[in-house]
């Protein structure tokens, strides 16, 4: 198993060639080690600390000739503006939202990320608790219901629906979707039962 290295670069060059298409040129503050066409690199703008876990970063093949040792070059596409992403998240009270802490962290981060919480139990407690987050979330009282769900979601017949939970919930949904005239290719499931 190799290695891994932290080699402070800076941005020495950008090009645009087109459809999105970029290269970077990065300017390394060392000799960078040896590698291979095609190997890959870290990239993170974050702190390194090998003793703890990888930083947030996003992996590049490294576009460099192997030979070249005062270069590291990236050539990547930049992907259309991402569309709205809504996470409607079912549970019989708000103990049962599992991940929820990081879930609502990230409504201040990603900015086209909203959040419909649906909850049988403790919803206006839900709500209060909510209520001072960057951008609140909806708290809707009881099951996941498609009429519900479309009164919170805009355009929601146009979007692509990934449904994730029990038999008896994807099922009910799925066939929800259809009767409203959703086609196949709009409705994916994660049937994990």
């Amino acid at each position: 198993m190799s290695l891994a290295r932290k080699i402070r670069c800076t941005v020495s060059a950008i090009a645009a060639h087109g459809g999105g298409v970029y290269t970077v040129d990065l300017a390394p503050s060392g000799i960078l080690p040896p590698f291979r066409p095609g190997q890959f690199a870290h990239l993170t703008v974050d702190d390194y600390d090998p003793s703890s876990f990888w930083p947030e970063s996003r992996v590049f093949s490294i576009a460099s000739s192997p030979h070249e040792k005062k270069r590291l070059r990236i050539c990547y596409l930049k992907p259309e503006m991402p569309k709205n992403v809504w996470l409607v998240y079912g549970a019989r009270n708000p103990g049962l939202l599992l991940f929820r802490e990081m879930i609502e962290g990230q409504l201040a981060k990603v900015p086209n990320f909203h959040l419909v919480y649906f909850t049988e139990d403790q919803t206006a407690e839900l709500a209060a608790q909510v209520v001072g987050l960057a951008k609140p979330p909806a708290c809707v009282s009881g099951r996941i219901s498609l009429d519900a769900l479309f009164q919170q979601v805009p355009d929601a017949a146009k979007k692509v629906f990934y449904l994730s939970g029990p038999p008896i919930m994807l099922n009910t949904l799925s066939s929800g979707l259809r009767q409203r005239g959703l086609p196949p290719d709009q409705i994916r499931m994660d049937a994990w039962e």
